[in-house]
């Protein structure tokens, strides 16, 4: 795909961003040279090849749900909003009959 002046209005306009006669010219050989790579890649043969949604092994870690005393009890309840019986009061953020 040739990538023109008119095709770089194009997408400004689109992206709701305006574009000076010198960021146009700037943009247009690095949109050409994006679409040069993208080109590249579309050309391989990635058949045998599973898709991937990360370039590294990712597994979850799960830790032991465990309470704990926290440091400084006195100095966050000092700077809470509400705080009664050494504990902080918040206000509900689900309505009792779930709506």
């Amino acid at each position: 795909m040739e990538i023109n002046r008119k095709l770089v209005e194009y997408i400004s306009r689109l992206c709701r961003i305006e574009l000076n006669e010198e960021e146009i010219n700037i943009f247009l050989p690095q949109l050409s040279e994006i679409l040069s790579y993208i080109d590249k890649i579309n050309s391989l043969n990635l058949d045998h090849i599973s898709p991937s949604a990360s370039a590294i092994e990712v597994s979850n870690v799960y830790h032991k749900d465990e309470p704990k005393l926290f440091p400084n009890v006195g100095g966050i309840l000092k700077i809470s909003f509400l705080s009664k019986d050494n504990t902080i009061t918040v206000p509900a953020v689900i309505e009792k009959n779930g709506l």
